[in-house]
């Protein structure tokens, strides 16, 4: 019914929630540890960014923006989708 329905989408809401709190704490460390620029553009985007490369991450899909090479896609294991970005060429 309607109301089994509005419960399914409060339970995915939180998950992605939750999720965008984690990456965002994930994200942070890293940058931190690693010198890189970290820029919150809103609260469902972020930024980060060396030298060579600008990166946007969208925690609640799981999704990613190179803008230096123009390649999207999803990622799954964030910590190590970020040392394969910005150690590949280090």
């Amino acid at each position: 019914d309607s109301e089994d329905w509005k419960d399914f989408h409060r339970v995915g809401r939180l998950i992605k929630l939750r999720r965008q709190e984690k990456h965002r704490l994930i994200c942070y460390s890293f940058a931190y540890k690693h010198k890189l620029r970290y820029t919150p553009v809103q609260e469902w985007h972020l930024r980060l960014a060396d030298n060579d490369t600008v990166l946007d991450i969208f925690p609640q899909s799981k999704k990613y923006h190179n803008l230096t090479t123009g390649r999207r896609g999803s990622y799954h294991n964030l910590d190590g989708f970020l040392e394969s970005i910005f150690h590949e060429t280090k």
